[in-house]
């Protein structure tokens, strides 16, 4: 009986944390553009419906306030109470492939 890529994954878990954390470095893309679908606001700037904002996600991935020694290769921060210990900020800025209903491969969303 073959194993789904799920279990595959699971039964290999250094080698996904490797995955991850190579994706982490060097994302399939630096940068991602959206278009905002509403007028919000974000830190104080409103920012009009149908704007083209920028996100680069090489930025976000080396971020020292979120990663820890950043721009070091740990694989083990995917790992066990490494990666329990992420915080939340740590959790939603990680997207090497993007983010969201527009990402490329309805298996990724």
């Amino acid at each position: 009986m073959a194993l789904s890529s799920e279990e595959l994954a699971r039964s290999f878990p250094y080698t996904c944390a490797v995955v991850d954390e190579a994706l982490r470095l060097y994302p399939s893309a630096a940068t991602t553009i959206r278009t905002s679908a509403e007028e919000l606001e974000v830190a104080g700037l409103r920012i009009p419906a149908n704007t083209f904002l920028h996100m680069p996600l090489f930025s976000f991935h080396r971020d020292p306030a979120v990663w820890p020694d950043a721009c070091a290769f740990k694989p083990e921060r995917h790992l066990g109470e490494h990666a329990a210990a992420l915080d939340a900020r740590a959790k939603v800025s990680y997207m090497p492939f993007g983010h969201g209903g527009r990402c490329g491969s309805p298996t990724l969303r």
